[in-house]
């Protein structure tokens, strides 16, 4: 537990700010991380996404798809009409419905930027996340998109979205594909089950089938970090490097076949390549 740090239950029953707090973490996390099974972190980020999924949904309901998501459905292995898993879709699903919808005007509302066109083909979708209660807003906001479709007579091709664990994908039957992963799976895997998390998507994409995953680039090389959420929340989260992951994913069959980096505006400054995004064919 954290509080048997003496370190971090006094900044916290002194009422530190976010930052301080932020700070005695940076100190303590490797100590924590270390101590515990990649299975107890996992089980702690879903206590704490369970916690939190209401109102992350509303924090996130207007959120932009990724650009990273933009080039990967552009891509030409992912073939229009496909079958694709969205792995750790979130309470807003709001990438399982993009890929789903094919409203150009759904779509654009969506899309931080249109100028190099709002792309045309759409996709049966099926999409997990290991939370329960994110699952249960998930689930709701698909629902209340798909009867403003149905109004419109709009076509979509949603397919269901479930509880699965995005690290272990032997309970799904399906073969897909494509898969997307935006900014969950490579910001919650213990260091441990990044081989056997890759391994797990390989065995269930077609061949030639497409894997993209975007994620934060760590400046600090930190892998394992524990972050102080506002709310007050300590999540983990992990911070690989795209050399380590292309090495590991090229032990499962996973072989790179194009990336991208993506700047951020935070706090009116642009942080320059943020985030990025990597492609894999399985072969």
């Amino acid at each position: 537990s954290l509080h048997e740090y003496e370190e971090y239950r006094y900044a916290v029953g002194t009422h530190r700010s976010i930052g301080e707090i932020q700070a005695v973490l940076n100190r303590i996390s490797w100590c924590i991380c270390t101590a515990l099974t990649p299975q107890d972190i996992i089980a702690h980020v879903r206590e704490v996404y369970d916690d939190s999924a209401k109102s992350h949904k509303w924090g996130t309901s207007h959120t932009s798809v990724a650009d990273g998501l933009i080039a990967f459905v552009n891509l030409p292995q992912v073939k229009n009409r496909g079958f694709l898993l969205d792995l750790g879709c979130g309470p807003s699903a709001h990438d399982a419905l993009f890929l789903s919808c094919s409203d150009r005007g759904f779509r654009s509302s969506l899309m931080e930027n249109v100028n190099n066109g709002i792309p045309e083909k759409t996709f049966r979708v099926v999409a997990i996340d290991i939370s329960p209660n994110v699952v249960t807003h998930a689930v709701d906001a698909i629902e209340m998109e798909h009867a403003g479709w149905d109004i419109f007579g709009t076509s979509h091709l949603m397919s269901n979205v479930q509880v699965s664990d995005m690290h272990n994908l032997s309970q799904l039957s399906e073969r897909f594909n494509g898969i997307w992963s935006h900014n969950a799976l490579f910001m919650h895997t213990p260091h441990a089950l990044v081989r056997s998390a890759l391994q797990s998507i390989a065995s269930v994409l077609l061949p030639n089938a497409v894997f993209g995953v975007s994620y934060p680039l760590s400046n600090n090389r930190v892998y394992d970090r524990l972050i102080c959420l506002p709310d007050g929340r300590v999540n983990y989260y992990s911070f690989p490097t795209p050399t380590f992951i292309s090495y590991e994913a090229k032990h499962v069959g996973l072989h790179i076949v194009g990336q991208t980096q993506w700047d951020r505006e935070c706090n009116g400054k642009i942080v320059k390549n943020f985030s990025f995004t990597k492609f894999f064919e399985k072969r």
